[in-house]
């Protein structure tokens, strides 16, 4: 019974139609399928996206980090403001809220 169905000689219209049909199904639903593909290449428009995003940011943070290690009044205004430091002869008035 079995050696009938695997001697294609003795398949009818009916498995040629099915077998077509399972074939395009994995094609269009398999591990490399065209729906597969589609979402990869849509997911590698949006990582070119982040990536022109992200390298936008960095040559921004680039020319602020130089822009602080040539200018001595930013680092004596950032060293001021994080560590509290007051020049000389400074007063520094902290208000309360009320809380």
């Amino acid at each position: 019974m079995i050696r009938k169905y695997l001697d294609p000689m003795s398949w009818k219209f009916r498995h040629y139609i099915g077998l077509a049909l399972i074939l395009s199904l994995f094609n269009l639903f398999g591990p490399k399928s065209f729906v597969h593909l589609f979402y990869l290449k849509k997911e590698a428009e949006e990582l070119h996206k982040r990536k022109e995003t992200l390298s936008e940011n960095l040559s921004e943070l680039q020319s602020q980090i130089q822009h602080f290690e040539s200018s001595e009044f930013e680092q004596q205004r950032a060293i001021r403001k994080h560590l509290g430091y007051l020049k000389e002869n400074e007063l520094s008035l902290e208000f309360n809220d009320g809380n």
